[in-house]
């Protein structure tokens, strides 16, 4: 039940963008006719219910969220003290930016204007990484208030739904679909089936016919149906005020349009009569609210003004305002794109997501952090080692960092807490994997390949998962290997000063058990690579 009230949730902060969309719209298109706006109103109604993400390269949502395992309780994460998790993902086309900072390139690139475009390109992929995290505690208590207050608010409908029942039952029919009774103050439409409409027995003939113009419209044009359902859309949102002002724009706009189209064949003496009629079936504000099914008269004053200035509008205004709606509806109504093949050789695969490998950015001379520097992985030929500022490859024979990776753009740069990354090397020192746990994800870096994968991961614990035959490392400032000679060799870590630029290594055999004094360091960090 939590992961439906998350996803509820997620939802309804989705579906904000849009409702704020169509408020622009409704004030920079006034003039347009108002079906035109009750139409995109319905589509914020789906927008709300729609259970499915659907995406779009068009969508201008700069932020998403969702919940990762779906209505499922699998969402609240047991192992981890009963905290729940929303993923929050940014759209790459709204939150484009270039981080500056030293790039350590590998010798093949060309220069800075390459490491330019490789960093425009980077940004393009999705930020699926950051999470809100949750107490389930807390998500349990907003639950209970949610569904207490949508009960109400439902316990609400049905009562005013048995009350307008039960004070029409001594109706009688006037004609065709007509029902005149005299506890009826002013006329509405009432029914979701058999929608019938429901009159006073003082209205004379004359108003009769502008009120039955009126009112057989709404039946037209099934507002009886939509109202019906825009109140269980706000008894579900009620949280949310963006949605309240959505549903009361709603049932003025729906009485906007049923005047339009009442009025637009008559002249400017009927049209007057008209607004006279409306104006003495008005009611006020308090006994219209106990009708949420019924087309009680709101928002008279506003409908009197429009109507008296009323004119039909041109039809190149309704073609502006119906392609503005339809670029509305595609921008707003999908959540943005996901990223998930993003790559310079264009690969693309169903089963897997391909993202392009970003080289680590990092100032030398800036601070290794708490944790220091770590070593995952050794051999005679490489040193694979990192930290929070990113993940490097140091080549041996050269002394330089031969390849990177930022660890930041996918969110694998804790290095300790709730977001933790473990990182692990397989034993041939081809494959990187970075298990961001929050995240159950994995990305997997093939250093021959230089491709960057992403999957799924629901085991959330690598040194777990025996598939993936990993190198082990004991101690992540002290790493112990085998040499071409099967000699066990040991490499040891100094940060002397902490300064990234002055992390240096230094290895020995294992049987010579050197003195720290006695060490031969070298960098890891190269000046050719500054």
């Amino acid at each position: 039940m939590q992961g439906f009230f998350l996803e509820i949730v997620s939802m309804g902060i989705n579906a904000s963008w849009m409702i704020l969309a169509v408020l622009l719209l409704r004030i920079l298109f006034w003039k347009s006719p108002k079906w035109i706006v009750c139409f995109l109103w319905v589509l914020v109604g789906i927008r709300l219910i729609c259970p499915w993400n659907i995406e779009s390269a068009m969508s201008l949502i700069p932020i998403r969220l969702e919940v990762p395992l779906g209505y499922s309780e699998k969402n609240i994460n047991k192992d981890d003290g009963d905290i729940a998790y929303i993923n929050i993902g940014h759209n790459p086309i709204a939150n484009r930016h270039i981080k500056s900072g030293k790039h350590l390139s590998s010798p093949d690139e060309s220069g800075a204007d390459e490491s330019l475009m490789s960093d425009i390109k980077n940004v393009l992929v999705d930020s699926q990484n950051e999470q809100i995290v949750l107490d389930s505690k807390v998500i349990t208590i907003a639950m209970i208030m949610w569904l207490c207050v949508m009960i109400v608010m439902l316990f609400y409908f049905f009562m005013s739904y048995i009350y307008i029942n039960k004070k029409t039952e001594t109706a009688t029919l006037l004609k065709e679909n007509v029902w005149e009774s005299e506890f009826v103050t002013s006329p509405f439409v009432f029914g979701l089936l058999r929608p019938k409409i429901y009159i006073p027995y003082s209205i004379n003939q004359e108003n009769l016919l502008y009120i039955l113009a009126h009112e057989r419209t709404h039946i037209k044009r099934k507002d009886h149906i939509i109202k019906l359902v825009a109140f269980f859309i706000l008894s579900v949102y009620w949280f949310h005020p963006l949605v309240w002002v959505a549903y009361a724009l709603l049932g003025r706009d729906i009485e906007l349009a049923c005047d339009e189209k009442a009025v637009v064949a008559m002249d400017k003496q009927e049209r007057k009569k008209y607004l006279l009629t409306l104006l003495s079936c008005s009611v006020s504000k308090k006994s219209a609210s106990i009708y949420p099914l019924a087309f009680g008269k709101i928002g008279i004053k506003e409908r009197v003004i429009r109507m008296k200035r009323w004119k039909k509008p041109s039809l190149l205004l309704m073609i502006i305002t119906l392609f503005a709606g339809i670029i509305v509806s595609f921008c707003f109504l999908t959540n943005p794109k996901r990223q998930e093949i993003v790559s310079a050789q264009g690969e693309t695969n169903k089963d897997k997501t391909i993202l392009e490998v970003k080289k680590a950015s990092v100032d030398l001379s800036g601070s290794t952090g708490a944790d220091g520097t770590m070593l995952y992985y050794v051999d005679d030929n490489k040193i694979i080692f990192g930290g929070n500022f990113g993940l490097f490859v140091h080549d041996k024979m050269s002394g330089k960092i031969v390849q990177s990776l930022d660890l930041e753009y996918i969110g694998c740069n804790q290095t300790q807490g709730d977001n933790y990354c473990a990182i692990a090397v397989d034993k041939q020192g081809q494959k990187v994997y970075l298990n961001p746990l929050r995240q159950k994800k994995l990305y997997i870096l093939d250093l021959l390949s230089d491709k960057l994968e992403v999957k799924e991961y629901p085991n959330s614990d690598i040194w777990k998962d025996s598939s993936l035959d990993l190198f082990y490392v004991e101690n992540t400032k002290q790493v112990s290997y085998y040499n071409a000679q099967k000699e066990e060799m040991v490499c040891v870590l100094n940060e002397r000063d902490f300064a990234i630029g002055n992390c240096v290594y230094a290895e020995y055999s294992k049987n010579e058990l050197k003195k720290k004094e006695e060490r031969q360091y070298a960098p890891l960090f190269s000046q050719n690579n500054e």
